[in-house]
């Protein structure tokens, strides 16, 4: 039996798309929103500030067919989401400063073309497990979520349920090393960023440790990491990536005169790398210690 998103998926995919009024984007963009166009169809919104958006202006920017990409600066809510879900063509949906909770983050699975869903600071009311809804849809392969105190292991194990993602980001969250270990059996991951956790204080979620659990994704081309003391040894696991193209490591302490080592140990990965400055290095002394 087809799921219930490969069903609407499908469904979608055969309906007939109407005119949408441009009177509407007019109006909307008078209230902040800012649309881009594709081959002279409106296909993406930015709307920064909705503060002052009601109920009707969100049904009216689900009515414009054609819309693909949402973005939605802070305060977004599970009542507004549950507007914009009449809109199926919606294939990538950006949040920042949202206040979804775990309930309403399970009505993304009523968005059967999605395939990009990003959490930057999200609110305390979304720690993570609703995530574990949108597992069945089909085309969903790209996710980010950062800058949480809230998202924490039970987080990352409900990401570990989305069988099709390909890229993942999770940085300044509450997750640590046991959590991140979780996403061990994403085995389409082709790019993968881990940063930090949030605190200044161990647990952390990014150590050599970790390499081990990366130099098991066979699919792996580009890798960042962030925040974080790593070795030479360590990192040269990622060797065993033999589709590897890239690799960001971005405040990290390497030890003196590493990087040069580094490149001669991972041979035809483009490697770019940043040193920590003051604030950086005394963040990962709190969280490593004093280092050899």
């Amino acid at each position: 039996m087809k799921t219930l998103a490969v069903a609407l998926f499908a469904l979608a995919s055969v309906l007939p798309a109407s005119a949408y009024d441009p009177g509407v984007v007019k109006e909307l963009t008078a209230k902040g929103a800012k649309f881009t166009e594709t081959k002279g169809a409106v296909s993406g919104a930015d709307v920064a500030d909705i503060s002052k958006w009601t109920d009707e202006d969100f049904q009216k920017l689900a009515s414009i067919s054609g819309l693909e990409k949402l973005s939605f600066g802070k305060g977004l809510n599970d009542h507004q989401l549950s507007i914009l879900v009449s809109n199926t063509q919606i294939s990538a949906f950006v949040t920042n400063g949202a206040e979804l909770s775990d309930e309403g983050v399970k009505q993304f699975a009523r968005f059967p073309k999605l395939q990009a869903l990003t959490f930057f600071h999200p609110g305390k009311a979304f720690a993570g497990p609703g995530l574990a809804a949108l597992a069945d849809l089909p085309l969903l392969d790209n996710l980010t979520v950062a800058g949480s105190s809230a998202f924490g292991n039970e987080g990352v194990d409900a990401i570990a349920r989305l069988g099709h993602l390909k890229s993942l980001r999770v940085f300044h969250t509450n997750a640590d090393q046991s959590g991140i270990a979780k996403i061990s059996g994403l085995k389409n991951l082709t790019s993968l960023m881990i940063g930090q956790r949030l605190s200044n204080t161990p647990p952390v979620a990014l150590s050599d440790q970790t390499m081990k659990l990366v130099a098991s994704f066979p699919a792996m081309e580009s890798l960042t990491f962030s925040e974080a003391r790593l070795s030479l040894p360590a990192l040269s696991q990622l060797r065993q990536l033999s589709k590897l193209k890239r690799l960001t490591l971005d405040s990290i302490d390497l030890g003196s005169g590493k990087e040069s080592d580094l490149a001669g140990a991972l041979p035809g990965v483009q490697i770019k790398y940043t040193a920590p400055n003051e604030a950086g290095a005394k963040r990962i002394k709190a969280l490593f210690g004093s280092g050899s």
